[in-house]
């Protein structure tokens, strides 16, 4: 995942590097706090939540990373 937000701007690798940390530590802490909220002294908030990000992961995979595997190339 990482490759693939540094590969289109090498020349700002730092910045997208740090931005992408942003990013994942911003959504980590959202699904935390949210299976925090949702606790209800069972484990299906959890298998809830973790069935979720596999779904949303499966149609990002299957809908917007590129076919060819390039993530370089333009167009």
């Amino acid at each position: 995942m990482l490759a693939g937000a540094l590969a289109p701007l090498p020349h700002a690798a730092g910045a997208a590097n740090a931005a992408m940390g942003v990013l994942m530590m911003g959504v980590a802490t959202g699904i935390g706090v949210w299976i925090g909220a949702s606790f209800d002294g069972t484990v299906i908030p959890l298998a809830l939540t973790i069935g979720a990000a596999a779904l949303l992961s499966a149609t990002v995979a299957l809908t917007l990373v590129r076919r060819d595997g390039d993530v370089s190339r333009h167009g």
